[in-house]
């Protein structure tokens, strides 16, 4: 199927956004002053605020360091990227992914695997919503249920 203007504006976004993130996330420096890797607040170096939820609750939200774990991956460090937020090596993979469909697509000037791809993106994104909820209990909530 050719795509017609959504779909190129699609593609392109889709491929110069992605870009512009892998871009961001290698050059955010994720690591303290020591060379140890940090565990979030990363996106204070983009001149965004510190985490509100955190702030106000004392307790981190389900993304925070989320920013640090990509930009981890993007410096080829994993183990800390995984400890950081496990969601992000999961989302630099899929946004991976992502990025050499809209190459391929832009390249042959058509959709490739586009049957039900909406469904299919709605599942990742599901999924990774839900490792986030499932890390936060799993680091938040169940220590100040049972203690530490």
């Amino acid at each position: 199927m050719r795509p017609g203007l959504f779909g190129w504006l699609l593609l392109v976004g889709l491929f110069g956004g992605i870009s512009l993130v892998w871009g961001l996330a290698r050059w955010i420096k994720p690591y303290e002053a020591d060379g140890m890797p940090k565990a979030m607040a990363s996106h204070t170096q983009l001149g965004l605020p510190p985490c509100t939820f955190l702030a106000v609750t004392g307790i981190p939200c389900p993304s925070c360091g989320l920013t640090t774990s990509f930009s981890l991956m993007a410096h080829f460090d994993p183990v800390p990227a995984f400890r950081a937020n496990p969601a992000g090596p999961i989302l630099l993979m899929l946004s991976g992914i992502l990025w050499i469909w809209s190459l391929v697509c832009i390249a042959h000037r058509r959709f490739y695997w586009s049957r039900k791809w909406e469904f299919r993106l709605v599942l990742w994104l599901g999924a990774v919503f839900l490792l986030l909820l499932l890390r936060w209990l799993a680091m938040v909530v169940v220590p100040r249920i049972f203690g530490n």
